[in-house]
């Protein structure tokens, strides 16, 4: 594992000439152009942190990570919390034709029991989805926090 996966260079690779053919002194970027700086940013910081540990850990090849049984369980935790936001939102986009920020608020309000009111679903799909959704993810957060 280098400093970079293949998708890290892949996506900085096509960013970089973008930025230089649609500059944003003359172009708008929308939200799908952020949400990918976004996800590039987050696997590059991964990519260098797990690289960092294979690197500083001795024998790792022999003894594994230094990740202890406790940190495991909350990685998987919070993966399996941003799996449960990113379907809802997928489904909330098709159900109610909402842009990604909005659907991703949506869930995440409606899970954390907050319910601000000012998104709510307006179809007869999206009201029972969020009946189920809702309740499943607040057994899910409330499942991480015994």
């Amino acid at each position: 594992m280098g400093l970079c996966s293949n998708l890290d260079v892949l996506s900085i690779g096509a960013i970089i000439p973008f930025c230089i053919l649609y500059p944003p002194s003359k172009y708008v970027y929308l939200e799908g152009f952020w949400t990918m700086i976004a996800s590039m940013a987050f696997s590059l910081t991964a990519t260098v942190l797990m690289s960092i540990d294979l690197h500083s850990t001795p024998n790792f090849r022999l003894q594994g990570s230094g990740v202890t049984h406790k940190q495991r369980i909350l990685i998987a935790e919070a993966m399996t919390l941003c799996f449960y936001l990113a379907i809802g939102a997928m489904i909330f986009i098709y159900i109610e034709k909402w842009t990604f920020s909005d659907s991703m608020f949506f869930v995440l309000v409606s899970i954390t029991t907050i319910g601000f009111g000012d998104k709510v679903p307006k179809t007869t799909a999206g009201r029972v989805f969020v009946l189920f959704y809702g309740a499943g993810g607040i057994v899910l957060l409330g499942k991480f926090n015994c």
